[in-house]
């Protein structure tokens, strides 16, 4: 917040008033919560961890863990 406007700039700013998703709190998994090319680098961070699995997931039994522990540095299942 700056201090001699007395409020934070998306309450202030009237051209925001249009601009919904720089409101804090704007949901980003929405269709215009975030810029397209955000949104396509965040849903291929997610798919790669998916796709990638874990300790959790059953990644150990899929030879994601090496000889006598996890690569994340747990216990073997």
């Amino acid at each position: 917040m700056h201090h001699k406007r007395k409020r934070p700039r998306n309450v202030r700013a009237g051209c925001k008033a249009c601009k919904p998703w720089k409101v804090n709190g704007f949901c980003t998994e929405r269709l215009d919560g975030e810029k397209f090319a955000d949104h396509r680098r965040r849903a291929a961070a997610a798919r790669a961890l998916r796709e990638e699995g874990g300790c959790e997931e059953g990644g150990c039994e899929e030879g994601g863990c090496e000889e006598g522990g996890c690569e994340e540095g747990g216990a073997r299942s």
